[in-house]
C-alpha cells in the first residue's frame, strides 16, 4: 500500500475534507488507510484549530464526535458525492482498490434517451448533488413518460 497524501500536516483546511474521506471509507467502506492514531489526532487537531479552519464541507462536521474521535455519526445518505468521490478515489490510489455503490453500479447501464437528458439537465440545478441518471430515475419513479 502506497502512503496515503497528506496536506493537512501543512494546511490544516485540508483537515475536513480527510477527516471525512477516512472517516467515509473506514465506517461506509470498512477500509482504512491510515491507523487510528492518526485519526485520533486529525481529529484533535480539527477541533483544536476550528475557528481558523475555512472549508465548505466544515459545517459538515460534528464538533462533539471530534471530542469523541470518532465519525460514526455522520449521515452518508446526505453527504455530498464529491467527498464520496474523493474517498474512494483516495483509496484506489493508495492500494488500488476500487469500491462500487449504487451509483457506481449504474454505469453498466445503457445511456439515456434524448428525451431523458433533456429532462435531467433541465432540471440538474433543482438537485445539484444528484447525476443526471439520478434525476432520471427520479423522473421515472413518479411517472415522467
Amino acid at each position: 500500500m502506497k502512503t496515503p497524501p497528506k496536506p493537512y500536516l501543512t494546511n490544516p483546511n485540508m483537515l475536513v475534507p480527510y477527516y471525512l474521506m477516512h472517516s467515509y471509507l473506514y465506517y461506509e467502506k470498512a477500509e482504512s488507510l491510515i491507523d487510528d492514531h492518526e485519526y485520533d489526532e486529525i481529529c484533535k487537531r480539527l477541533a483544536s484549530e476550528w475557528t481558523n479552519i475555512t472549508h465548505w464541507h466544515k459545517d459538515l462536521i460534528d464538533r462533539q464526535a471530534l471530542q469523541a474521535g470518532t465519525g460514526y455519526q455522520i449521515q452518508w445518505s446526505t453527504m455530498p458525492r464529491r467527498i464520496k468521490s474523493a474517498a474512494k478515489a483516495l483509496l484506489a490510489q493508495a492500494t488500488g482498490k476500487h469500491v462500487e455503490d449504487k451509483a457506481t453500479s449504474k454505469l453498466n447501464q445503457p445511456p439515456p434517451s434524448k428525451e431523458e437528458l433533456d429532462f435531467a439537465l433541465d432540471n440538474i440545478d433543482r438537485y445539484p448533488d444528484l447525476t443526471a441518471n439520478d434525476i432520471i430515475e427520479m423522473k421515472k419513479a413518479h411517472g415522467y413518460s
